[in-house]
């Protein structure tokens, strides 16, 4: 009857003891958040015994991506081919406050020397509270090339009063320096605001010399 508090995306430690009535073969424990059984956590296969009394210390996921008014609830199962026996329990579920997420970067993974590096960014609001005055940097730093772009505010969720998105997109250009050596860097990605701040890396190939950069 109590709401256990828990935190989006962090596993939730979990305790469950249960008492045998009798003598049972290939029991197993489950526990899973609400409707996600695909993240479910169990147990091997055992044999209780009549009387006895079992604990399973387990850490279960909980769904990075909640709703803010998501209803949950965590679900235990003590299973056996024959029969089983299910709980659960209400989840007082919520996002960090503040949280942004690079949820994806699509760009070349090989680019001339001379030439222009296209990173299309998509970033999403994973927080309980506005993501105000959102930036994203990407900088390769052994070629010392660094831009930045900026993705504004972003909502907790979608909605038209105001116009607010919880994800944007935009495209960054990073030019890649004539006389770089061939060779894999890395990129990496900084999306921040005063409030939260998240990093990504991706390898990009410089192959040869581009007509850009040519005389």
């Amino acid at each position: 009857g109590v709401n256990i508090a828990s935190f989006a995306g962090q596993p939730l430690p979990v305790e469950i003891t249960f008492l045998a009535s009798e003598d049972v073969s290939d029991v197993r424990v489950k526990a899973w958040i609400s409707g996600e059984r695909e993240y479910a956590v169990s147990s091997n296969r055992f044999k209780v015994f009549n009387g006895s009394t079992y604990n399973w210390l387990v850490s279960v996921p909980v769904p990075f991506d909640l709703r803010p008014t998501e209803d949950l609830k965590l679900k235990v199962s003590v299973e056996s081919k024959g029969d089983s026996v299910e709980a659960s329990v209400p989840l007082a579920a919520q996002r960090e406050s503040y949280l942004v997420e690079i949820l994806d970067v699509v760009a070349d993974t090989e680019v001339k020397a001379g030439e222009m590096l296209a990173l299309d960014i998509v970033l999403k609001n994973r927080g309980l509270e506005f993501s105000e005055d959102t930036f994203v940097r990407a900088k390769i730093a052994a070629l010392g090339v660094e831009e930045r772009a900026y993705f504004g505010d972003l909502s907790p969720v979608d909605q038209d009063k105001p116009d607010k998105e919880d994800a944007a997109e935009r495209r960054l250009f990073l030019r890649v320096p004539s006389n770089a050596k061939p060779g894999t860097y890395v990129v990496e990605l900084e999306a921040f605001n005063d409030d939260s701040s998240t990093t990504l890396t991706k390898k990009v190939n410089v192959v040869g010399v581009g007509q850009d950069s040519r005389v």
